[in-house]
This record gives structure tokens, C-alpha cells and sequence, in this order.
């Protein structure tokens, strides 16, 4: 097989090349926003995110060929019922499992598992309903900007992601709801004090998120025919730009960087095959997470060899006793640590009386 020819790196690939590539992360950015809001706020590991992602796409097209309704009222149709589909999972699934389970930090897996079954029961849905590939007829025209050509149909979609974003952006940042949201993301637990109700919350922040996936679902149905796994690398992508922005970040950054990702995978083609391309995202998400991990490491301490700490944790219930009886000065501990000793201690003579 012959290798592949690279792009070559001219001022108009270049140009090409980035429009694509703002494209691109634009359609990243709605999932990011959206799935992001979801696992930093609501905690769910909302992995059916793309299935529903899918399905809003098949209902779009299937409602404008078969009803002959205009784009935009089949894009607001097919939005309602993703967003009904997904706060009814939040409602009816998700959250009575974190009842059970009694904290939403150990219910993360458990969520994910039942996610996982909701996703695969949608995507059969599908199948079963659409066997066949759905097309829809749309008005295209080209629009040439110097180099760069593109079509009408992403330059609405492109504007449209970005107006969607900033207005989330905004309403999270300067309105009452936002503040409620933040709120619950802080902690949930002490905005119950306020008169917050966390649960109604999520069901708003999973109908929200749902919302901007449904945008950019129709609009990329509306580009070629939609398939039922097409939310799954998606979601990928969505879970490396959430990961790295931080739980903390706004809706805005989140998406500055989902569109930073389209960029760099787009560009990549100068460099490396296509096929690779995608590879480069998960190549920087790995990245991230060894500098992460290294950053945490007391790299002094183990150059030394045993951390000091593990030491003096081992020593101090006998010397704790040891000075109590008068046989010599208490050992002197770092900031914190007496306080980890006695809870190990505790911990030893809990073990024993069991």
C-alpha cells in the first residue's frame, strides 16, 4: 500500500486548512460545554450523552423528510425530546442510584455502568427504527472567503455554536440560575441551607447540556447522514477538553479549548497521515495527565528515598506512649501531621479491639 501524501504546507492549506479546523472544534465545543457541564456539576458520567446525541440527529432528519418541516423548527423538535430523554434519565436512573449508594463520589462508576446500559439500548433503538441511512435535502450554497471555501450550512453552524456557548457562558456567570448552579457544583450539600435544591439543578444542567449537544447534532446531520455511533468519539473528545479545562472553568473556556483541539488535529495533517490525526488529542491528553501527576510528586522526598512522613506515621504510636510515661520528649511533626498520626493511632487501636 502506498503511503499517504502528507498536505503540503502552503499559505492557502494553511488558510483551508484552519477554517476546517474552526469547523472542526466548533462541533467539538458544543459537546464539551454540554457533557462538561454535566460531569463537573451534575457528577454524572453521562456516557449516554452520545446516544441521545445521535438519536436527536436521526429525529431532525427524519422529521424533515418526512413531514417536510423547515430545519430549524425539526432542530428545536428533535432538542425537546433528547432533553426529556436525558433529564428522565437523571430523574429516574441516575439519581436514585446515588440514594442508594449514599454518595455521589462512590455512585460515579455505578452511573457510568447504568449509562453505559442506556447508551447501548438507545443505539439499538436506532437500528431498529432506522435501518437505513436518513438523508435531508437542504439549501446549500458556497461562500468563498479569498483561499478558504466553505459552505453556508457550516458557517451558520459556526456562528450558531458560538452564540449558543456565550449565551450558557453568560446565564451561568451574571444570572440567579448561575449562581444557583455554581452553588451546587461548590458544594451541594451546604446550598441546601441557601434553599437550593441540588436535584432540580442537575435536571436543569442535564437539559442544558442536552440542548447544545442537539444543536450541533442536527447541524452535523444536516452535512452528511447520521449514524448511531457518530456521538461517541465526540464524547471522547468532549471528556479530554472537560478534563483539562477543570471542574472550576466557565462554559467559555471549555470551548475555547475544545476549538483549540479541532485546530491542532487539523494543522496535524501537515506533519502526519490523517489516519493519525485524531491520535494527536489523546497523545496531548496523556501528556497533561504524566505532567499532572508528576507536578504532585515530592520529588525531593524521593530522592532521599523514603518519604519522611511514612516513617514518622510507623513511629508514633510508640513514641506517642513513650512520652506520655515520661521515657522522653514527644517527636516533632510537620504541619498536619499530628493530626494524621492520631487518626492513626485510632485507626490501630480500633483494628485491635475488633
Amino acid at each position: 500500500m502506498a503511503a499517504e501524501v502528507l498536505t503540503p504546507l502552503t499559505t492557502t492549506n494553511f488558510a483551508q486548512l484552519t477554517a476546517n479546523g474552526v469547523v472542526t472544534g466548533s462541533t467539538y465545543a458544543l459537546v464539551a460545554v454540554g457533557f462538561g457541564m454535566i460531569i463537573h456539576i451534575a457528577h454524572r458520567f453521562h456516557i449516554a450523552y452520545a446516544a441521545i446525541y445521535a438519536l436527536m440527529a436521526f429525529l431532525a432528519a427524519q422529521i424533515q423528510t418526512t413531514y417536510g418541516w423547515p430545519f430549524v423548527p425539526a432542530l428545536i423538535v428533535a432538542t425537546i425530546v433528547g432533553m426529556i430523554i436525558a433529564v428522565g434519565s437523571e430523574r429516574l436512573v441516575y439519581s436514585p442510584l446515588v440514594r442508594r449508594v449514599g454518595n455521589r463520589d462512590r455512585a460515579l462508576f455505578p452511573v457510568f455502568v447504568a449509562s453505559l446500559g442506556l447508551s447501548t439500548a438507545i443505539e439499538a433503538l436506532i437500528n431498529v427504527i432506522w435501518p437505513n441511512p436518513v438523508t435531508t435535502s437542504i439549501s446549500i450554497t458556497a461562500v468563498t472567503l479569498g483561499p478558504i471555501h466553505l459552505t453556508s450550512l457550516t458557517v451558520t453552524s459556526v456562528i450558531t455554536t458560538w452564540v449558543a456557548v456565550l449565551l450558557v457562558a453568560g446565564v451561568i456567570r451574571w444570572t440567579r440560575l448561575g449562581r444557583m448552579i455554581r452553588a451546587v457544583r461548590v458544594n451541594p450539600q451546604l446550598s441546601v441551607d441557601f434553599g437550593i435544591k441540588p436535584a432540580t439543578m442537575y435536571m436543569i444542567v442535564f437539559a442544558i447540556g442536552t440542548a447544545l449537544g442537539g444543536i450541533g447534532a442536527v447541524f452535523l446531520a444536516a452535512q452528511s447522514a447520521p449514524e448511531s455511533d457518530m456521538g461517541e468519539n465526540l464524547v471522547l473528545y468532549a471528556i479530554t477538553a472537560a478534563f483539562i479545562a477543570g471542574a472550576s472553568s466557565s462554559p467559555s473556556i471549555i470551548a475555547l479549548l475544545a476549538l483549540a483541539m479541532g485546530l491542532i488535529q487539523t494543522w496535524s495533517t501537515f506533519f502526519i497521515s490523517s489516519t493519525w490525526s485524531s491520535f494527536v488529542i489523546f497523545a496531548i491528553l496523556l501528556i497533561f495527565v504524566m505532567a499532572k501527576a508528576a507536578r504532585a510528586v515530592n520529588w525531593s522526598r524521593l530522592a532521599r528515598g523514603r518519604p519522611r512522613y511514612g516513617r514518622a506515621l510507623v513511629a508514633a504510636p510508640a513514641t506517642a506512649v513513650a512520652g506520655a510515661a515520661g521515657g522522653g520528649p514527644e517527636p516533632e511533626t510537620e504541619p498536619g501531621q499530628q493530626e494524621a498520626q492520631q487518626r492513626e493511632a485510632q485507626q490501630r487501636e480500633s483494628g485491635v479491639g475488633q
